[in-house]
């Protein structure tokens, strides 16, 4: 008699077609969650930069700016240096320059009166060079559709991250 150790090549094909129906019911739900965490990590990084925006707004007595590119799903976080507060130009100090994750892009950056520029006085409070309030919001999503966060700022500086 023959005393044999391992496996036979039957048991190799069963164990492989079992590991094959769980990675084909599983892989789909990864890259979904990989995919909804991308844009939920976006969203907080939007959310972390405005405040960053805020603080540097308060802590140098200036207009501190976040202007969106939705086109291009990037943004800059800028102190105005008297400027046009619309963009950013070369009196103006960068303070970071960011980029969405791959797969994310912004569906729209909306501020009540500097178009996709949110603005902190020296205050903290969402408002711009004439003291008008610039409350507003931005909304990304995942390419092609499917999970959305919006990242919004309200009149008193408040902001808030919703997925």
């Amino acid at each position: 008699m023959r005393h044999s150790s391992g496996f036979t090549l039957l048991e190799l094909m069963i164990t492989v077609a079992i590991v094959g129906i769980i990675a084909v019911g599983t892989i789909p739900n990864i890259i979904r969650w990989r995919n909804n965490q991308q844009v939920a990590q976006s969203a907080r990084q939007i959310y972390s930069d405005l405040q960053t925006a805020k603080t540097e707004a308060i802590k140098n007595n200036r207009l501190a700016c976040v202007s969106f590119d939705t086109g291009n799903n990037t943004y800059k976080v800028f102190l105005n240096r008297g400027g046009d507060p619309h963009k950013f130009d070369a009196n103006d100090q960068l303070i970071e320059q960011k980029s969405l994750s791959p797969g994310v892009e912004m569906d729209s950056a909306a501020f009540h009166t500097q178009g996709t520029v949110a603005t902190f006085s020296r205050m903290g409070f969402a408002r711009n060079f004439s003291n008008a309030d610039n409350h507003g919001q931005v909304e990304i999503s995942l390419a092609g559709g499917g999970r959305k966060s919006t990242v919004s700022v309200g009149v008193s500086g408040n902001i808030q991250c919703e997925h």
